[in-house]
């Protein structure tokens, strides 16, 4: 039962390690996403296209995306590391027992 909760407990920090090598390919393609975005046919995106430009629905996307995207990964981030302990205390349990 330990083997497995350590073989556990592996997994996840190495699932962090690869979250922590992730994180500048999200952004990158966050960052390349705004650029395309005003080209999608959808009718809010039109609106503010009409409203406020090409260059003003760069920046209003990437303003939107700056607030949004970092709390995202701060949340994931803290779930793999709740996750991490949950595992370190029932190994501690196991091997109490």
């Amino acid at each position: 039962m330990v083997d497995n909760l350590e073989n556990k407990l592996k997994n996840k920090q190495q699932q962090l390690v690869g979250f922590k090598k992730v994180i500048p390919k999200i952004i990158l393609i966050i960052i390349l996403s705004n650029f395309i975005l005003p080209y999608l046919p959808h009718p809010r995106i039109e609106r503010v296209l009409n409203e406020k430009g090409y260059w003003g629905t760069v920046l209003w996307g990437t303003l939107i995306m700056s607030i949004v995207i970092p709390i995202v990964l701060y949340i994931r981030y803290l779930n793999i590391q709740d996750e991490i302990s949950n595992i370190k205390r029932e190994i501690l349990k196991e091997k109490n027992k």
